[in-house]
């Protein structure tokens, strides 16, 4: 409580409009008791609802606060078990908050780990302990870490008795955020023991499969390696309070000029008229008069400058005092509606979406960068076996296209695509020992680090790769039963017999297991065949690699075989493996082992020692077949990325697992595409220099495309023609509407045009107000049409394409992050790429790259980041926006995050329902709130003109403060209530997410035009009571006399109705609640005024509500003033919506109805082409118009073929960049070579029939049309520039 108070008072002056607010409050307090200036305003009419204001919003803080406190509480008093010192017990019980370095934890079997530690020992014979760290990377399966080796045949340790009177001195590196690496040293009894990160224990992960193990601690709390990861929760302010504290500038100036000029009208009219102006006392210390010096003895005399100070105060009202208060409540009740949101709930986990802070809903309507975590964010993490290749035939068939809930997914499907032969029938076949198929089968059930879980009888896996092969070896006829450190053991099934019987056993004895990595590319086990009685070797791993270091194919296949049916098995996205078998010599096996043994017991160059004893066995093997697994992405991850593309979301993907892996979901995801040039930057050992220098020839050549006006040209005549010729006509529009639309059909500047429909419509339409046809069939040209702008050459910052893709590893961008031109370099890269792919990145890394999208683009981006584990924590931080994905992952990820949601596809309606949506409503609470002070404002400065300048208010200083209040619930109602367009056509419609990430709802120029608006609504306001009270003698028949106060009340009256007018009309969607909102303000107005009037301590005011309403002018000016404010402003929206319609005002007629459906979008496809027709679907033109109304320049398949065949050799070697057009060579597991034809991409890019037309008349060259060669793109240096002339745009 004692930080939580200043924290969240500095939180609420972070808003400008509070320390506005204060700022008037302390200057009423001067001019009340001091005799510098006047306040024309009591100050507790400005101090009473700051402090209601700041009281509501630190109850609303201190609410969400709370939840995390308790969040944190859970943690911290979580029980651990420490050996203890006593000699009367083993271990003590502590909180995880009391561990200290140096402690000995005992762990057990599913206990989470409570501090970065060494493994000791642990209840395994060999000292090994299985790790889930799904809390941590949101990876399911087990890694495996070995205790420190304080003897030659293991841990010196067997129980936790053994460890009580432990002396040990552990030194080690300081503490660090390296979640991978570690090195340090324990001295124990003389001996200097090495530990490095395989006996490095992390926080936050879990013991597996594994009775107990016992830990030393070395780093705790803040600075266990997990926490440095992350980071402090940021303060985060949302956009739209930036925008707001930008729009309070804007008016703050408006109202230091309307002040100064109200001073300036105070002197020159007080000069002019001094004379007359004795009864104020202006200098009469001076008068010979003595009487008139004594009756102005107690006169105060204010000096000219202290009127400005009497102004300011007195339009204060210009920032609404309770804007913040209203936006908050309607973020709260909108984060309400994401908590409850059953098309977010998941049921399989009984989980809901969760808003765990409100004033960032908003946000999510303006997202322009995703950046995403790949396991358990992406994928379900979890594999299946689905078919294989052995002696030249496929077994098991393709993966059901009925059980992917995307039904775009069978157009994506290669037309090699094969169902093979039954899996039963390579059962039967493995059954014969010593053949072909039973080797096939034996290295999915031997050569593996699997183990069986002892409770549940699991197996448990390091990757799902590996299970997965094991339930396929398993399936197949060989199950793997039990694993020793010695022997893995196997059991004959044969189909239609019990799982559990017996049939025959084979024991296989491990001599060595080489592990896979990622620069091997495979994994080996060297085993005792128990039939033979030979030395085998098993190995299994990249297609390519396997196939280059064999010597023959057996079962009579062969390469070009094995190579068709990986280009089959890519086609539908399965990830392949190669196997691959050899028969060990004793020499070979007596190299070998001298070796391996020597890197068994190394910690310093191990990973060297592995690979030169692998080198010697891992050649001259024989190919058995390939496998095909399919990696199961969560459901709809592939569709939400593109919907989120088509909205124009630009999406990155930041991983820590391998480079191959990362490129395989890129592809599954549609991140990556067949007809791309992949630039991969990975760490080669070259220089910094070398690498900027290459990046720097690559954006040369890109920059050279852009700088032919020729070609510059072309693409956008492409891009106009395609446009002008697939544009569908026009449907006819049942009402008065149907001169609006048509309007905007022909006249309209937007970007885009989505109306169809089977009616007709006569006139010509043209995308962007390009070339058309007016209604008398004169050909007209739109000067703001960005179609129609002439060629030039564009900026890099402005190039983009759908042809390249990034990919960069940890280590290269170590180098890279931390390098001012190396950042803006890598960045002006990134943004014309596709899609963007890091891998093997740690937490930190996974920040600083979204710090650099956050602030190295300007203007600055809205960035969200999504993800499960510890390790996103940093980059959800980061972020504007963080994500977490809740689930059985672990709640670190969540507990970090502003938003949580079950599933990644739930992720689509977030932003693009909940987050436009909430945008658009805050918007227009906001720029109303805004706006309705203005009016009020005015009316008060033209009052100055009839009072002398004198700073007087004609309102009750109470009822002028109750204003906001008063109009306070009609702005909630449609900050609560109001949708412009329904969120299924929001969902099916993307592009209409533009709204917000463009800002179009909320920016300077829109509020200039409200600023405008108010002026000549206060002008009608002011002047219409004023004429009428100034030529009437009606109001004093009855002996009455009006006065300020009655003529003030009558303006305030009209200016109330005035406000609740509009307030009706901008509303879009009406409730019942609405209603009673807004009838209920109305109603509260006149109890409070007639009210007032008997409780008022200011005796001036009483009995005037009465007399004003005793007035039939009074009556005659409430109808009158509404309408004709009403007149202004419904003559400027029908102007604007005939002859300047925006895309929204257009969706939403046509979302209610005003179609040629009574329906609306939901009951058509307002975007699709009419029927019969081959026109492409208006969401095509919407992501064009998109693109190019950010001027943004499209690098079509041609050009990037182009720019790739001018780079030389070296250049695309340096840059890893490979074209995806060529080969063939299959690989989907290397990933060095992808074609349509071979690997992971094959059939992977979704053109429908109706972008088909579009698509060949702004690509030419994607289908072929050009009908160039794939030798003309390979020849480098065509064309080549002097990379010394490069220049940065």
């Amino acid at each position: 409580m004692f930080t939580f108070i200043p924290r969240s008072l500095f939180e609420q002056f972070r808003r400008l409009a509070n320390v506005y607010f204060l700022l008037i409050s302390i200057l009423m307090l001067i001019g009340t008791y001091t005799l510098y200036y006047d306040s024309p305003l009591d100050p507790w009419s400005t101090l009473i609802p700051l402090i209601i204001v700041l009281v509501i919003s630190i109850c609303k803080e201190g609410a969400e606060d709370l939840k995390r406190h308790r969040a944190d509480k859970q943690t911290n008093y979580r029980v651990a078990q420490k050996i203890s010192s006593s000699p009367t017990e083993t271990t003590q019980d502590l909180y995880w908050q009391d561990i200290r370095v140096g402690d000995i934890i005992l762990l057990h079997n599913n206990d989470e780990i409570p501090a970065d530690m060494i493994l000791l020992s642990s209840s395994e014979g060999n000292g090994v302990v299985y790790i889930e760290t799904a809390n941590i990377d949101g990876e399911t399966n087990l890694k495996l870490k070995n205790s420190a080796r304080t003897t030659r045949s293991g841990p010196a340790w067997q129980s936790p008795q053994d460890i009580k009177d432990l002396q040990m001195i552990i030194q080690c590196e300081h503490p660090n955020s390296s979640i991978h690496h570690f090195n340090g040293t324990l001295f124990w009894e003389g001996k200097e023991i090495a530990v490095d990160s395989s006996n490095f224990l992390l926080r936050g992960s879990a013991i597996r499969n594994t009775s107990w193990a016992l830990g030393a601690v070395v780093y705790t709390g803040q600075q266990s390696k997990i926490v440095l990861n992350s980071r402090r929760a940021p303060s985060k302010m949302s956009s739209v309070e930036r925008s707001m504290n930008n729009l309070i500038y804007l008016v703050f100036s408006a109202q230091v000029l309307l002040s100064t000029l109200s001073l300036i009208c105070y002197i020159v009219w007080s000069a002019y008229y001094y004379s007359q102006l004795m009864y104020l006392c202006y200098n009469y210390e001076s008068s010979s008069n003595p009487l008139y010096r004594d009756g102005c003895i107690k006169a105060t005399d204010y000096s000219d400058s202290g009127y400005f100070f009497t102004f300011f105060i007195l339009y204060c009202n210009f920032l609404p005092i309770s804007l913040y208060v209203t936006v908050e409540f309607c973020n709260y009740i909108q984060a309400f509606y994401i908590d409850n949101d059953l098309e977010m709930y998941d049921k399989n986990t009984d989980t809901p979406a969760l808003a765990r802070t409100s004033n960032m809903n908003g946000d999510l309507g303006m997202i322009e960068y995703v950046f995403s975590d790949k396991t358990g964010t992406l994928t379900q993490n979890v594999m299946t076996f689905r078919q294989c290749s052995i002696g030249g035939e496929v077994y098991g068939d393709s993966p059901s296209e009925s059980s992917d809930d995307d039904t775009r997914m069978s157009t994506l499907r290669s037309s090699g695509t094969i169902n093979g032969k039954s899996l039963d029938v390579l059962r039967e076949r493995s059954g014969e020992v010593q053949s072909v198929y039973a080797d096939f089968v034996f290295v999915l059930s031997v050569a593996h680090t699997v183990v069986i879980d002892r409770d549940t009888g699991a197996y448990q896996s390091e990757s799902p790769d590996e299970f997965a092969l094991v339930q396929a070896g398993r399936e197949l006829g060989w199950k793997f039963v039990k694993r020793t450190p010695e022997y893995v053991t196997v059991t004959r099934l044969r189909s239609g017999e019990p799982a559990t019987e017996k049939l025959e056993e084979m024991k296989f004895e491990i001599l060595a297991t080489i592990p896979f990595d990622s620069t091997r590319k495979r994994m080996s086990v060297i085993v005792k065949h128990p039939i033979s009685g030979e030395t085998v070797l098993f190995c299994k791993g990249a297609d390519n690699i396997i196939f280059d270091r064999s010597v023959g194919y057996a079962a009579g296949s062969t390469r070009e075989n094995l190579e068709r049916h990986l280009g089959m098995f890519a086609s539908d996205g399965l990830r392949t493996l190669a196997l691959a078998r050899r028969t060990l010599t004793a020499d070979d096996v007596e190299r070998f082992m001298s070796i391996w043994r020597e890197a068994e017991g190394s910690v310093v160059g191990r990973s060297e020692l592995v690979a030169r004893a692998a080198a010697l066995v891992e050649k001259s093997l024989t190919v058995l077949g390939v496998t095909a697994i399919e990696d199961k992405l969560q459901e709809g991850v592939p569709q939400t990325i593109a919907d989120l593309g088509n909205a124009g979301v630009k999406f990155w993907v930041l991983t820590g697992d391998k480079v191959e892996t990362a490129i395989n979901i890129g592809y599954s995801c549609r991140l990556l595409g067949p007809e791309m040039v992949l630039i991969r930057l990975q760490e080669t050992g070259e220089g910094l220099d070398v690498v900027k220098h290459r990046i720097e020839v690559l954006l040369r050549q890109l920059k050279c495309i852009t700088e032919d006006t020729d070609t510059v040209g072309e693409i956008w005549s492409s891009v106009q023609e395609a446009i002008k010729s697939s544009i569908s006509p026009l449907p006819q529009s049942p009402s008065l509407l149907q001169s609006l639309i048509s309007s905007y059909c022909s006249n309209s500047n937007s970007a885009s045009k989505p109306l169809t429909s089977n009616a007709q419509y006569t006139g010509t339409t043209s995308l962007g107000g390009g070339m058309g046809n007016d209604s008398s069939g004169h050909e007209r040209q739109d000067s703001h049409a960005f179609l129609d702008r002439p060629p030039q050459s564009p900026a890099l910052e402005d190039l983009t394409s759908d042809h390249l893709a990034l990919i960069v590893d940890g280590d290269m961008l170590t180098r890279l992050l931390g390098d001012p031109h190396a950042e803006k370099l890598l960045l002006i890269l990134a943004r014309i790429c596709k899609s963007v792919l890091a891998c093997r990145v740690s937490p930190e890394q996974k920040r600083l790259l979204v710090k650099l999208v956050k602030r190295g683009i300007s203007p600055h981006p809205i960035t969200l980041a999504i993800g499960d584990g510890a390790n996103d924590v940093a980059m959800i931080q980061e972020a504007q926006v963080g994500v977490g994905i809740s689930g059985k992952e672990g709640r670190q990820a969540v507990n970090s995050s502003d938003f949580a949601i079950a599933q990644f596809r739930f992720l689509k309606r977030l932003m693009l329902v909940h987050g436009r949506t909430d945008y658009r409503r805050v918007s227009k609470v906001v720029l109303y709130s805004f706006y309705k002070n203005i009016v009020l404002t005015f009316t008060l400065f033209f009052f100055q003109f009839f009072c002398g300048y004198s700073g007087l208010s004609f309102f009750d200083d109470y009822i002028y403060s109750s204003y906001n209040f008063i109009l306070a619930f009609p702005v909630i109602g449609f900050g609560i209530f109001d949708q412009d367009i329904s969120a299924e056509s929001l969902q099916k419609h993307n592009m209409l997410y533009v709204t917000g990430r463009e800002r179009q709802d909320m920016n300077i120029a829109v509020l200039g035009k409200q600023l405008l608006q108010a002026t000549v609504d206060a002008v009608i306001i002011y002047f219409i009571p004023y004429a009428n009270f100034h030529v009437s003698d009606v109001n004093t028949e009855n002996g009455k006399l009006d006065g300020i106060w009655v003529f003030g009340s009558t303006v305030f009256t009209c200016l109330i109705l005035s406000q609740l007018a509009r307030c009706a009309w901008l509303t879009y969607t009406w409730t019942w609640l609405s209603v009673l909102f807004w009838l209920g303000s109305a109603l509260f107005f006149y109890l409070f005024i007639l009210s007032y009037q008997y409780i008022a301590y200011f005796y001036d005011y009483y009995n005037v509500t009465t007399h004003m309403m005793d007035l039939p002018l009074f009556w005659m000016l409430c109808f009158l003033v509404p309408v004709m404010t009403m007149g202004v402003e419904v003559t400027l929206s029908l102007i604007q919506r005939e002859f300047y319609p925006t895309l929204i005002d257009v969706c939403v007629e046509y979302d209610r109805g005003y179609g040629n459906s009574d329906e609306g979008m939901r009951g058509q496809n307002m975007f699709a082409s009419p029927e019969g027709s081959d026109s492409y679907d208006a969401e095509a033109r919407l992501r064009l118009s998109n693109i190019a109304g950010k001027r943004k320049f499209p690098l079509d398949w041609k050009s990037i073929k182009e720019m790739y065949g001018r780079l030389g050799i070296d250049e695309r070697e340096g840059l890893g960049m490979h074209n995806t057009s060529e080969g063939p060579r299959a690989s989907s597991f290397n990933f060095d070579y992808v074609t349509r034809e071979y690997g992971p991409g094959a059939g992977l890019m979704f053109i429908s029939n109706a972008f088909q037309k579009v698509g060949n008349a702004i690509f030419e060259s994607i289908r072929g049309t050009t009908g160039s060669s794939r030798e003309e793109f390979s020849q480098p240096d065509v064309g080549y520039k002097d990379p010394t002339n490069f220049s940065m745009e």
